[in-house]
């Protein structure tokens, strides 16, 4: 595995989605507030971070592949905040667009003693109007030309329409460029026969409409999710029981977890879709690609926040 991950660096992926700031407010709470039975928090730092599909991209960069990174921000100081922190990670932002009225996603998370307390959402989720459709996709089709591989993160916030996501799928496979996906349920049968789709427990028990409490249930469900969507691939992600890879052809194959400490699991849904994005568009088969994507998660769960690792770190992590 370690001939596909020195790869990283001649690949370059387009990251597509919903893009958002992920804010930290971390102090102490020593007390009860007088005003009502809450903690008060005595704030002692604060940092801000790209998140959603932002995220993703990190997570290339951080792998040392090649990444460019197209969505939709507000006229409003997130979105400026937003498209100076990725400038300032080295992150390929020219295919972002700015949407007039439109609130940047801010998800807000108060942190006291190691332990979230609150999140405040500043969002708005109605879907993007048709000139920033169009101005997306025009973005889009001339950046998606130099990439070996597209992306798409959805957190449902306004970025996947029918109307969009078919004109997408359409381009992308007239060109030949291999989507993968991690969807929301909602959307989800937009993305009807793409290279890989890659929902986490949750999310396959809402798509498939069963139960998930252990692997054998994860088989059912992960059976009915290509039945109904059919991707070339389906990677379902299962927390502390690993993985399932399905193909269209052959039986789910199980992949056990990697690492038994999980600090955090915040994050790890966007470096199994960068690492296996990666590693497939270096030329590693679907089983050997899936288990560096959980070798990844088996590292950035052991971190708090959304994690990224490096490709030294992914090499060592490597069985």
């Amino acid at each position: 595995m370690n001939e596909t991950v020195n790869k990283f660096p001649s690949i370059r992926l387009l990251v597509i989605g919903d893009l958002m700031l992920d804010e930290y407010i971390v102090g102490e709470a020593g007390r009860i507030s007088p005003e009502a039975p809450v903690p008060v928090v005595a704030e002692r730092d604060r940092k801000v971070l790209p998140g959603g599909a932002a995220n993703v991209a990190l997570n290339v960069h951080a792998l040392e592949g090649e990444v460019c990174l197209a969505g939709v921000v507000g006229d409003d100081e997130g979105g400026g905040e937003l498209l100076s922190l990725l400038g300032a990670r080295g992150i390929d932002a020219s295919g972002v667009v700015t949407e007039r009225g439109r609130i940047t996603t801010r998800k807000t998370r108060v942190v006291a003693s190691g332990q979230q307390l609150v999140r405040l959402d500043r969002e708005n989720s109605y879907r993007i109007d048709a000139k920033t459709t169009e101005n997306l996709l025009g973005r889009i089709e001339a950046l998606a030309e130099d990439s070996h591989a597209v992306m798409f993160s959805d957190y449902d916030k306004g970025v996947a329409s029918p109307n969009f996501i078919g004109r997408l799928t359409d381009m992308l496979r007239s060109s030949g460029k291999p989507l993968l996906v991690d969807a929301k349920p909602a959307n989800a049968a937009y993305f009807r026969g793409v290279k890989l789709l890659k929902p986490n427990r949750k999310e396959a028990a809402e798509m498939s409409d069963h139960v998930i409490d252990d692997v054998d249930s994860a088989f059912r469900a992960a059976c009915a999710i290509m039945d109904r969507i059919s991707p070339e691939l389906l990677l379902l992600t299962l927390g502390a029981d690993g993985m399932l890879l399905c193909d269209r052809d052959g039986q789910p194959r199980h992949i056990p977890v990697a690492g038994s400490e999980v600090f955090d699991i915040t994050g790890a849904g966007d470096t199994v879709l960068a690492t296996i994005a990666l590693a497939l568009s270096a030329g590693a088969d679907p089983l050997s690609a899936a288990k560096l994507a959980n070798a990844a998660a088996g590292v950035v769960i052991r971190r708090r926040g959304a994690a990224t690792l490096t490709r030294d770190e992914l090499t060592e992590a490597t069985p």
